[in-house]
């Protein structure tokens, strides 16, 4: 026999209170409607996962509490339907949202909590002040081009550094990266987001779509800690043949490629830095379907009340400047492991499947 999981007496249920004030209108016998809401959540004694001390046994952790987490938001409902002509009708549809997070106390001693990735320590901080999951590690200003640049530059957790090597943030001005260098690198709480649900009729046809904009939100891509960093071998970027830093490329994106110097380990591979954060902004098609109903009078010489055919595409198409597989990331967190589960560590692009791309194609039949 042997402990899988600890116990916590302390854990209590953490508690949500909610105040919102807002109001529904619709005038012009329905062709006008509005929905307003704004909004305050407070959730008290949040619980996320307790870190594990180093010196104690690899067992499950268990759920403690540390502090109170505020949502201050506001949400927008606009809709509009009508006809153009007698045959083409209208019913448009836009949604729009916007909140801000912050953590506002931490429970007992008050201390701030750092999670890490598989690879990386203190790739996340929860702290007062900052949003949950707020993303923490160096911030990337350049290159050490040359050996001058090396020996004026700041020093690695007190090592010298190497030309072709990524140079970093010196926020306390010491001349010296180590831990007290680390910061805000990311949030992954975007600023807005917004729906669009657009349904046309004409005669028997009838057409609908939802398209999705997340906008300004961070993706933490740690998937490019295997891809760009060689951390295993196989499933090697292409960016690591042409974006690494060569004396003839200076404008690089990653320190150079030699080898054993990409590999994980140190400051140049080994921590949490401004590489790995992206813009996880995104437009996409969510679903759109065209349909005809066969007409009535066709459909009563077989006995039918109704019959409609459809085509229909979901995830038609993404716009997005994120390099990942998939700027949305709520497809994953059903596929993380139990121990990475929560609202605590958002926004993390460990490797999940894509939403896929679809086309289906029906018959509805009402008989």
């Amino acid at each position: 026999y042997r402990q899988g999981t600890l116990g916590n007496e302390k854990t209590k249920w953490e508690t949500t209170v909610s105040k919102n004030v807002g109001f529904d209108l619709t005038i012009l016998n329905g062709k006008w409607a509005f929905d307003f809401n704004l909004y305050q959540n407070d959730t008290r004694d949040l619980l996320i996962p307790r870190n594990r001390i180093n010196t104690e046994p690899t067992v499950n952790q268990p759920n403690e509490n540390i502090g109170t987490m505020r949502n201050n938001g506001v949400e927008l409902g606009i809709t509009n339907r009508g006809n153009i002509t007698k045959d083409l009708s209208y019913d448009l549809q836009v949604n729009f949202s916007h909140y801000t997070n912050e953590i506002i106390k931490l429970n007992e001693a008050g201390n701030p909590v750092y999670y890490g990735l598989d690879r990386f320590s203190n790739a996340i901080k929860i702290d007062r002040g900052l949003p949950i999951s707020t993303f923490w590690g160096y911030q990337v200003t350049g290159f050490y081009n040359t050996q001058d640049d090396v020996n004026k530059g700041t020093k690695l957790a007190g090592q010298p550094a190497k030309v072709g090597t990524w140079t970093y943030l010196d926020r306390n001005n010491d001349g010296n990266i180590n831990s007290d260098d680390a910061g805000v690198i990311g949030n992954p709480h975007p600023d807005f987001q917004m729906g669009f649900n657009i349904g046309l009729n004409y005669k028997n046809f009838d057409f609908t779509t939802f398209l999705f904009w997340n906008y300004g939100n961070d993706i933490f891509n740690y998937t490019k800690w295997y891809t760009d960093m060689r951390g295993f071998v196989g499933g090697v970027s292409d960016r690591v043949l042409y974006d690494s830093w060569t004396p003839d490329n200076n404008n690089a994106k990653l320190p150079l490629l030699q080898e054993g110097f990409n590999v994980p380990g140190g400051f140049v591979t080994g921590e949490s830095n401004s590489y790995y954060i992206e813009d996880g902004t995104f437009f996409r098609a969510n679903t759109m379907q065209l349909g005809y109903s066969i007409p009535a009078n066709l459909m009563n010489k077989v006995k039918l009340q109704r019959a409609r055919i459809y085509v229909q595409a979901q995830n038609l198409f993404t716009i997005t400047k994120y390099t990942g597989a998939d700027p949305d990331l709520n497809v994953q967190r059903a596929q993380r492991n139990a121990g990475d589960a929560g609202d605590y560590i958002l926004g993390i692009d460990q490797s999940g499947f894509p939403n896929p791309r679809m086309f289906l194609f029906g018959l509805t039949l009402t008989f």
